[in-house]
């Protein structure tokens, strides 16, 4: 009303503001009779006796606003329990439904109650009946906040599909017509009466009217279209022509159901149907084996059709699992999915709720919904290992290739980081069986634990010693040890040689943390290992003011934040490393390629954000986030005419530098660059065994030493036994003095002349000694004074 009247200029009759300036009196008065006329021309016939008597435009803006405009406690509790009461009847139009709720809304409006956006669409959502129940937990999950405009917007498109799909399946739809067995009144022609409530119920197949059968019908006796009615009706049963008895019906009296369908439709389209003898479909394409072979299958109005051979196809069903089944081609039919064929072979189906279950115990193989009448499977064809209707190949992809990037992270976190935009506007799907996060990351029922919160950055932290390691990484540590401030779950790992590191690094660790966020940490949780309880770490921190909290004897469930952040660590670290086929010198590398992940994903400690959002206030970058051990080329300049890049593997992420860590095999070095070309699409195409990369390197030759050139023999790989004897023999003798002189003088000199210190005993070394003078064995060595 308000709007008619700015339309015509005389809205300032109800709104002093809108006056022109320096309007003069009859100028107001003239545009009052405007307003005033407006007013009544625009209102109803029972609306306009209500408030005839009203003679100026103040009094009849206020009659109205007093009936319709009312803010009394009746009036919006009115208001109210028609919103929350609020129903579609099924088979409404959507349009005329969000018609009625807007009408309630502006109603609500207009006596100042004010509803969250939210909760209308909430409102709206379960004022849906049942038939919407999909569409309901579809707009209701995996949602962190929901709009009456999404909800809206949603409801239009369902509807304008809904249309769409009925005009496809007008075209090549099913009809259900009922009949009896032509046999059963062929035989008399008398016929029980029927009540006049139960014909009431019945229904023509000829006209579509209540009230009479077929044989009845008024349009049927005056002969308008016979011909056109019987031949939309075409029975989709399939019978076997050899040896089987076919049973004729009619539509004369009410019978058993005949299910007739045009023979043209969809590949991906599959009808469950209960009277089919056997799966059935029109695609050749569809076949992922096929047997060639002729047939012939006869429908329920005795045409018969071709069948062109049999073989198995695949069908994508409701859960995404590609199931096998035996069928027929028949070209000019429809797909059929014979239930009776999958009740001989164990299956149950049962049908409620316009939705159909085929099971086997308690598993569910196959759904259909209702649709026009029919129930047709829910589900997709399948041409070789790739869905008609589905490519879910780039999505897969994708989803794959961040979850490597991010060092195995859950699916959940791959979704929430997918929702923020943060993985290049990739939507992440469904995460297939990664086999190494489960050989990286399987392990046993976990102990239930506390949860303890604190208020601020530092005001509690965890710590914890792992090792040591069974290997040595390349910078010979076998030990690291955590921080995680218990506020953000921001975890630092620091590698050491031995144990007695930890004061040094919990000290340095200790003021960069302090100078970098202007706080003191208050608590320290550890375990009760020395390195921890040692005199010098205790006195440190009764000096710095820092309280100890310790576990009991044997009891790590109670440092569970730092032995928990381990067993991620390590999980994800072995992840990584399987994944690249690195060997196991390589731990810290991934352990410190984690950590720097880890603070990276969302944690359901802190709400599923992460630990850098916390601790800087802001989202992190994941542009620069590569696969761990993918081949990296690294840029070079070494000469005009030499290779521009070196080849190595990616390691991690450069501290303190904004670089990549890359190893080099050829140097057995880290390399830090920021010109690096990546190949993360090797890590797909990796199929072998995961082999040390070291390994494959061709191994050194070894040369044997240049005294030992005699003993090889002409034949290659031979040895010279003689050659060989007589150059030990002479190493052998190289270690004993050849002279009475050499033994006097050489530094065992006091034991040779123990062994011949009584003149006149002979001794094997006296003997040899002699020999070497090339005297005669029975002389004796002078006497060792």
């Amino acid at each position: 009303m308000k709007a008619i009247m700015i339309q015509q200029n005389c809205a300032g009759a109800i709104d002093k503001e809108m006056l022109p300036e320096k309007s003069t009196d009859k100028e107001i008065k003239e545009i009052n009779s405007k307003a005033h006329s407006a007013i009544l021309l625009s209102l109803s016939n029972e609306v306009l006796r209500e408030v005839v008597a009203e003679k100026d435009t103040a009094s009849l803006w206020k009659a109205l606003d007093d009936k319709y405009m009312k803010k009394s406690l009746a009036n919006r509790l009115f208001q109210k329990q028609r919103l929350y009461t609020f129903k579609m009847v099924e088979n409404t139009p959507i349009k005329d439904h969000l018609d009625s709720f807007n009408r309630i809304i502006l109603d609500l409006g207009g006596v100042r109650v004010k509803i969250e956006d939210e909760d209308l669409a909430l409102i709206l959502l379960f004022s849906l009946p049942r038939s919407f129940q999909n569409f309901r937990d579809t707009m209701l999950y995996g949602r962190d906040t929901i709009a009456l405009k999404d909800v809206k917007d949603a409801l239009l498109s369902k509807e304008l599909q809904n249309k769409v799909s009925a005009d496809v399946d007008g075209e090549a739809g099913l009809i259900v017509t009922r009949g009896r067995n032509k046999e059963k009144s062929s035989g008399t022609t008398r016929f029980r009466s029927r009540s006049k409530s139960r014909v009431s119920r019945l229904r023509c197949f000829y006209c579509n009217e209540k009230g009479h059968l077929r044989k009845d019908c008024p349009d049927r006796k005056k002969g308008n279209s016979s011909e056109k009615m019987e031949s939309n009706v075409k029975a989709m049963v399939a019978i076997v022509q050899e040896g089987s008895s076919l049973v004729e019906t009619s539509d004369d009296e009410v019978g058993t159901d005949v299910l007739t369908v045009s023979t043209t439709g969809s590949a991906n389209t599959w009808v469950l149907d209960t009277s089919a003898s056997y799966h059935m479909t029109f695609s050749r394409n569809l076949f992922t084996t096929f047997k060639e072979w002729n047939g012939s299958v006869m429908l329920g109005d005795k045409t018969t059709l071709t069948v062109k051979g049999s073989g198995s196809v695949q069908i994508k069903t409701h859960d995404g699992t590609i199931r096998t089944f035996d069928a027929w081609l028949v070209p000019e039919l429809r797909n059929l999915i014979s239930l009776g064929t999958l009740d001989k072979q164990g299956y149950k189906y049962s049908g409620e709720n316009g939705q159909i279950k085929v099971s086997k115990g308690a598993m569910t193989i196959l759904k259909g919904k209702l649709q026009h009448g029919i129930y047709t499977l829910i589900g997709n064809s399948v041409i070789g290992e790739v869905a008609v209707s589905e490519s879910l190949g780039d999505s897969n992809d994708r989803t794959e290739l961040w979850h490597l990037r991010l060092g195995h992270m859950s699916e959940q976190g791959l979704s929430i980081l997918s929702k923020r935009g943060l993985l290049d506007g990739s939507e992440c799907g469904k995460l297939k069986c990664c086999e190494t996060c489960v050989l990286g990351k399987q392990r046993g029922v976990k102990f239930s634990s506390g949860k303890h919160t604190s208020k601020g950055i530092l005001d509690y932290v965890h710590s914890d010693l792992w090792g040591p390691a069974p290997v040595e990484s390349h910078s010979r540590c076998r030990y690291f040890v955590t921080f995680i401030d218990d506020y953000s779950k921001k975890v630092w790992v620091y590698f050491l040689k031995t144990k007695d590191e930890l004061f040094d690094w919990f000290k340095e660790w200790k003021i960069m943390i302090e100078k970098h966020t202007s706080r003191q940490i208050k608590t320290l949780r550890t375990d009760n290992g020395l390195e921890f309880c040692g005199q010098e770490f205790n006195e440190f921190c009764k000096k710095e003011g820092i309280l100890r909290h310790h576990t009991v004897r044997r009891t790590p469930q109670q440092n569970g934040v730092a032995e928990r952040m381990n067993q991620t660590l390590l999980q994800r670290a072995r992840c990584i490393r399987l994944n690249a086929g690195l060997s196991k010198k390589f731990w810290a590398e991934a352990v410190n390629t984690t950590a720097y992940l880890v603070n990276r994903s969302p944690s359901t400690a802190i709400d599923l954000k992460t630990p850098q959002d916390l601790w800087y206030d802001k989202p992190s970058d994941y542009s620069g986030l590569r696969i761990f051990g993918c081949p990296a080329y690294a840029h070079v300049n070494d000469g005009k005419l030499e290779p521009r890049a070196i080849k190595c593997i990616f390691l991690g992420y450069g501290t303190g530098v904004k670089g990549y860590r890359l190893w080099h095999f050829d140097s057995n070095k880290v390399i830090i660059s920021r010109d690096v070309t990546f190949d993360e699409s090797a890590m797909f195409s990796q199929k072998e065994e995961l082999v040390d990369l070291a390994e494959r390197r061709t191994r050194r030759e070894i040369k044997k030493p240049q005294r030992y050139a005699d003993c090889i023999s002409l034949n290659v790989g031979e040895t010279d036994p003689i050659a060989y004897a007589l150059s030990v023999a002479e190493i052998i003798d190289s270690y004993e003095p050849r002279s009475y002189k050499e033994a006097i003088k050489s530094e065992t000199a006091a034991d040779w002349c123990r062994s011949i210190r009584v003149r006149g005993v002979r001794t094997p070394t006296a003997e040899r000694l002699n020999s070497n003078y090339g005297v005669a064995t029975n002389l004796f060595l002078p006497r060792c004074d």
